[in-house]
């Protein structure tokens, strides 16, 4: 049975702060007697908190004001393209982010950011090379190894998104996304029983998680284990009809059903 699994969660956006985290800078403001940050900072901090809270456009417009106060400030450029992306304009997110790169170029978070618009984008290979200079500049970063390694799995190139997602397995042992690809790439290999091995330590502590039992699902009919499927099937009818439904679709009509294929930030 052909069954092309591809499981891959949107890749990770990081919102980039200050070297001294922006709380911290407006508490410092209000105590001091002589406040040790610019007027254009605060804006900027002003924008990540917008960013937090989901309101995009009006971050937009204080990062914009930050920046037209002080061009040199990097981290304002971009987190004004993590706005423009978020706010669905992914396009218009590539300049602000490339320019606080040129002011910045050893940010490992901003090169993330760029592998990130890129991603959106559909653009793989640009992708792939910015969060590999991510993880270039810092080798410990766990976010950058997840979304390098679900890059090269969405280009298939699943050696090296092993290697990767290894890697960030190793760095950050919770994040069950990386699993959950990794076990989608050794699947792919045709490494059944190592592929349900690690889809199966996310199911071990996250039972209904979905990700997980659907690609698990999915893994039992690649290695032509109906029975397992079927098991997983009738275990889960009673308890969570939507997952259920999916499973049936992959069992009895030979559907493959993608685990957020198309969810992107």
């Amino acid at each position: 049975m052909d069954r092309a699994i591809y499981i891959r969660t949107a890749a990770v956006i990081c919102i980039i702060t200050f070297s001294s985290v922006f709380v911290s800078i407006f508490d410092a403001r209000a105590q001091a007697a002589q406040p040790d940050v610019s007027f254009a900072e605060e804006l900027a901090g002003l924008g990540v908190n917008r960013i937090h809270e989901k309101k995009y456009s009006e971050a937009i417009e204080l990062l914009n004001r930050a920046i037209a106060m002080d061009p040199a400030i990097a981290e304002a450029h971009m987190n004004l393209g993590t706005a423009l992306l978020l706010s669905g304009d992914a396009e218009s997110a590539l300049a602000p982010i490339k320019k606080g790169l040129s002011l910045s170029p050893q940010s490992y978070q901003g090169f993330n950011q760029l592998g990130v618009v890129y991603d959106k984008l559909g653009r793989v290979n640009d992708a792939i090379a910015a969060f590999k200079r991510s993880v270039e500049i810092k080798d410990d970063y766990a976010r950058g190894h997840y979304n390098l390694g679900a890059a090269y799995l969405w280009a298939n190139k699943l050696k090296q998104a092993s290697v990767s997602l290894r890697r960030a397995i190793e760095l950050d042992p919770e994040n069950n996304d990386a699993r959950l690809n990794l076990g989608a790439v050794l699947a792919r290999q045709d490494r059944y029983k190592d592929a349900i091995a690690e889809v199966k330590k996310v199911t071990d502590r996250a039972p209904d998680h979905e990700n997980a039992n659907l690609l698990l699902c999915n893994i039992y009919l690649m290695a032509e284990d109906r029975s397992s499927a079927l098991t997983m099937y009738q275990s889960f009818k009673a308890r969570d009809e939507s997952l259920a439904e999916k499973m049936f679709k992959s069992i009895f009509r030979g559907q493959v059903v993608y685990v957020n294929k198309d969810q992107r930030p």
